[in-house]
């Protein structure tokens, strides 16, 4: 969301497309998005069912009822990679900022490609060394916090090959290569 209301002008017009209604990682996903977008204008808000192609229909009819849309958040990639199509179908790659949420290996691409302008990359192997770790505590019968944050790191134009890299390490960590 801050960086989303770094790139476009104060009071711009931004629209959100979340997962399944209801969905708590989505709520959570928009959730922070609206309480760091504030000063924007969201003048729409839909649910795409984390599908790509439901994305690119939802995208499609807001751009064509706000063609003065200055942005876009998803909260994943597929959406996000769907909204980047109907993007470049109304002629407008480059004008409207699209952000999403997870840092896979198409949105990585995507990015460094000048197709979505961010990404917020989350790392899955860290995450499962934190579920481990939390099972450990448990087991052993100590407290565990209310709240474990895991890492996330925004990726841009400025930091997609080296995510894209580090992306590619990792899973040759992973498989043992």
């Amino acid at each position: 969301g801050d960086y989303v209301a770094e790139q476009v002008p104060a009071g711009a017009k931004v629209a959100i497309i979340g997962g399944i209604a209801g969905n708590v990682t989505s709520a959570a996903r928009i959730d922070g998005f609206k309480a760091a977008a504030s000063g924007l204008d969201i003048v729409q808000e839909e649910a795409a069912d984390w599908k790509r192609e439901l994305a690119l229909t939802k995208a499609t009819d807001i751009i064509a009822a706000n063609p003065d849309i200055a942005a876009f958040f998803a909260a994943n990639d597929d959406m996000g990679l769907g909204i980047v199509k109907a993007v470049e179908n109304a002629g407008k790659t480059g004008e409207i900022v699209v952000v999403s949420v997870d840092g896979n290996k198409d949105a990585l691409e995507s990015v460094e490609a000048g197709g979505l302008t961010a990404t917020v990359a989350q790392y899955p192997y860290a995450i499962g060394q934190l579920g481990v770790q939390a099972c450990e505590v448990a087991a052993s019968g100590q407290e565990l916090p209310d709240n474990v944050e895991s890492p996330t790191a925004l990726v841009t134009a400025d930091t997609a090959a080296e995510a894209i890299e580090k992306l590619q390490r990792g899973m040759r960590v992973l498989i043992r290569e």
